[in-house]
C-alpha cells in the first residue's frame, strides 16, 4: 500500500489503520522532517518516499518504483485558510490524479482484486444543495476548493474506467479527531483542557455530520478491499464509485461542543457561544445519504456523539498532553 499525504490529519490515521491490518505500507511525503511530529509510524527508511506532488512526474515515479496494490491519495491543497493559490489547487486536487491513473494503468498488480486508487473527495464538491445530495446528485460547488475537488472526481470518472483502473472517491464530511489542524474546532477544545480561559465560539446553530477520524480511516481501508469486479449500488464494474463517508446523522455544532466539553471536563461556563460570527461556509446542511456506503462495507460510521467522545476521552487519558497522532 502507498499513502500520500501521510503526515496530514487523515493520512497518518490511514497509515495506522493499515499497519493494524499488517499491510506492507510505504508513504509519500513532501517533508520527511515532519515524521517525528506525527509519530514516524515505525517505518524503515526505504518505506518513506520523499515526493513533491506539485512537481509533475514525482508521484508517478514513486508509484512506479514501489508498485503498490493500492494508492490512498490523501494529499491535497485548499483546506487551510492560507491555501488559496488557484494553480496549486488545480495541480494538487486535479492534475495529480491524471498522473496516478496513468501510472497505475501501466503498473498492474494481477494478485490484487480490490480497488487500485482510494481518493479523498470532499463534501465541498456538492456546494449549497437544497435537495438530498446522494452520490448521483448534480454537484454545484461554490468555492474554488470545491470546484477543484469536483474536477478531480470528474477526471477519475472519465479516465480511470477507460484505463481499467478500479478507483473509488470517498467524499468526506466533518471529520474530527487527534491530529487535526490547529485552529479548527476540535483542536481548540482539546487545547482548552490546558488552560481556564473562556472559549470564543459561534452560536453553534449550524448542523454537521461529524465523523471521528479513526472511523474514517477504517472506512477508507475497507473501501480499498471492494472487489473491482463488483458494482457499487448497481453500477458497472470499474466505473468510478463516489461514496459519501458519513454517519447520516446531523448534530448542531453546539451539541458537538457540549459533548466534547463533558468528555474533556471543560466547564460549561467557559463556552462562549455567540462570541464570534459564523463563517461564510457555514451554510445549512441536509442529512447525508449513506445507503451506498452501508451497502458497500460491513458496519457503519458512528454518529453518536457520546460514543465518539468516550473514545476520544480514552485516547486523551492514554496520551496526556498530545494533540497529534
Amino acid at each position: 500500500m502507498l499513502v500520500t499525504g501521510a503526515t496530514g490529519f487523515i493520512g497518518r490515521w490511514v497509515v495506522h489503520a493499515l499497519q493494524t491490518h499488517q499491510a506492507d505500507v510505504a508513504i509519500a511525503v513532501r517533508d520527511a522532517s515532519r515524521l517525528p511530529v506525527v509519530g514516524a509510524f515505525a517505518l524503515p527508511s526505504e518505506r518513506v518516499l520523499t515526493v513533491d506532488c506539485t512537481v509533475p512526474g514525482q508521484l508517478a515515479s514513486a508509484v512506479e518504483s514501489w508498485s503498490p496494490a493500492v494508492v490512498f491519495h490523501l494529499a491535497g491543497y485548499g483546506v487551510a485558510k492560507n491555501e488559496r493559490d488557484p494553480d496549486l489547487m488545480a495541480r494538487m486536487n486535479t492534475d495529480v490524479l491524471a498522473e496516478l491513473v496513468d501510472v497505475l494503468a501501466r503498473c498492474p498488480t494481477p494478485s490484487w482484486s480490490g480497488q487500485r486508487l482510494v481518493h479523498a473527495g470532499s463534501a465541498f464538491e456538492y456546494g449549497a444543495l437544497h435537495a438530498p445530495f446522494d452520490e448521483a446528485a448534480t454537484a454545484s460547488p461554490t468555492t474554488p476548493y470545491g470546484c477543484s475537488k469536483l474536477s478531480g472526481t470528474q477526471l477519475l470518472q472519465r479516465d480511470a474506467r477507460a484505463r481499467g483502473v478500479a478507483a473509488v472517491v470517498a467524499r468526506l464530511f466533518a471529520v474530527f479527531g487527534p491530529g487535526e489542524r490547529e485552529g479548527r474546532l476540535f483542536p481548540t477544545l482539546l487545547a482548552a483542557t490546558s488552560h481556564q480561559d473562556s472559549i470564543a465560539l459561534s452560536s453553534g446553530e449550524q448542523q454537521r455530520d461529524f465523523t471521528l477520524v479513526w472511523d474514517v480511516a477504517d472506512t477508507l481501508v475497507a473501501l480499498s478491499q471492494l472487489s473491482a469486479d463488483v458494482s457499487l449500488a448497481g453500477r458497472s464494474p470499474l466505473e468510478v464509485g463516489v461514496v459519501n463517508v458519513a454517519s447520516g446523522k446531523l448534530h448542531t455544532v453546539r451539541a458537538f461542543i457540549e459533548a466534547a466539553a463533558a468528555a474533556l471536563n471543560i466547564s460549561h461556563q467557559r463556552l462562549g457561544f455567540g462570541q464570534i460570527p459564523m463563517m461564510a461556509e457555514d451554510v445549512a446542511m441536509l442529512p447525508v445519504p449513506v445507503a451506498r456506503l452501508q451497502s458497500a462495507i460491513r458496519g457503519q460510521v458512528s454518529g453518536d456523539l457520546d460514543e465518539m467522545f468516550a473514545r476520544v476521552r480514552a485516547w486523551v487519558r492514554k496520551h496526556p498532553g498530545e494533540q497529534g497522532a
